[in-house]
């Protein structure tokens, strides 16, 4: 062969393998990953299908004696990947949810906005509101599951729910100091942590209740926005406004804005993943946010500054059985970081109606349930 008429290779892969590929509207029999060799230098037009995928069409300039590769990212078909739980077609109060919580054996719990709760056992879907049941409110704003109690946050005191018999506590029969509770949890001790929205931090331990505020204590607002509970018995407690604070049962320690850096004073929610490091999700829409992840008390903030997370406002997290993170945002859709790379979900790309999203959770068989316009179930990336 003459110098210069080299003739060129191409290696072409996808993500996932083993879709189709036609070069030049030509069948060629292979799946991806694909060598293809003695190619002529030229525009190359490649187009891939994979069954449960949109077909992808990528067009190539091949010069002379090269070796290359190409790796294509198969776009998911929304009409396989995503479910839309429509009360138009399914039997739900409403298509407006605040917050998603599922327990170990699978079973759905959805705070429906004014509609009370939804428990979906995935056979039969049953609301319970204040006209049917003891709940002392529909507007539910956090929930928790310990063994086999759900512990309901409402704007009318912490309702108790064990799945036949009901328990409300408010002001009238009980020690808490304010009826409209934000947040619940429980500590490893059997504690359930209230987080009220003017009457500061509660400890309920079955008996009676400590209150710990600005005038007892050295908590920095009556505010809590958001609790959570980690393996080592500390109390993470979000505000509205004045950041977050770790209880280890005698001391208070803050981490904000001006102290340490937090990306915003304005909390949303906190968790942990399973290495124990602790994610907040936070941000408001005049001085935004994004996550924060603190480490051995070392803190780090994840913004779209910083990194290829999208949004100045997350609103929850939960992680997967490989440790990802999962963050629901009201201005860029579903986030999910696989390894260092983060993968966004809005309605161009899949399956969710809008930006907006408020809560999401993984069911037992890796599925993912997000709050957004409606209620959805996404089936990907297990």
């Amino acid at each position: 062969m003459l110098p210069g008429l080299d003739k060129s290779t191409l290696l072409i892969n996808t993500e996932p393998q083993n879709a189709n590929i036609i070069v030049n509207n030509r069948l060629s029999g292979r799946t991806s990953p694909g060598d293809f060799s003695e190619l002529e230098p030229g525009f190359y037009r490649i187009d891939l299908n994979l069954t449960h995928y949109l077909d992808t069409t990528y067009y190539y300039l091949i010069k002379r004696g090269i070796t290359d590769t190409i790796t294509v990212e198969m776009r998911e078909d929304p009409a396989f990947w995503w479910q839309t739980f429509d009360k138009s077609t399914h039997p739900i109060p409403t298509n407006s949810f605040n917050k998603v919580l599922i327990d170990s054996a699978g079973v759905k719990y959805l705070s429906a906005t004014w509609f009370g709760l939804v428990v979906f056992n995935n056979a039969v879907w049953t609301n319970y509101t204040s006209t049917n049941s003891p709940l002392p409110s529909n507007m539910i704003n956090d929930m928790h599951k310990t063994g086999s109690v759900l512990w309901l946050a409402t704007d009318a005191g912490v309702a108790r729910f064990d799945g036949s018999a009901w328990t409300v506590y408010n002001t009238a029969n009980s020690g808490l100091p304010s009826d409209y509770i934000n947040a619940i949890t429980s500590d490893r001790q059997g504690r359930i942590w209230i987080g009220t929205n003017t009457g500061g931090l509660v400890a309920f331990d079955g008996a009676a209740f400590r209150i710990y505020n600005t005038g007892n204590s050295d908590i920095p607002s009556d505010s809590v926005s958001a609790l959570f509970a980690d393996a080592d018995g500390n109390i993470w407690a979000g505000t509205w406004g004045v950041g977050i604070y770790k209880f280890d049962g005698t001391t208070f320690e803050s981490f904000n804005n001006f102290n340490k850096g937090l990306v915003s004073n304005f909390i949303r929610q906190i968790t942990a993943d399973r290495n124990g490091n602790i994610w907040i999700a936070s941000g408001n829409y005049n001085g935004g946010g994004g996550l924060t992840r603190i480490t051995n008390g070392s803190l780090s903030n994840i913004t779209r500054f910083n990194s290829g997370f999208r949004s100045s406002i997350a609103t929850s997290i939960t992680f997967d059985k490989y440790n990802n993170p999962w963050v629901t945002t009201a201005d860029a859709g579903l986030m999910f970081r696989d390894g260092s790379r983060w993968r966004q979900y809005i309605r161009e790309n899949s399956g969710m109606p809008s930006a907006s999203a408020l809560s999401v959770a993984i069911d037992v068989d890796g599925s993912k349930w997000v709050v957004s316009d409606f209620l959805l179930k996404y089936i990907g990336y297990r």
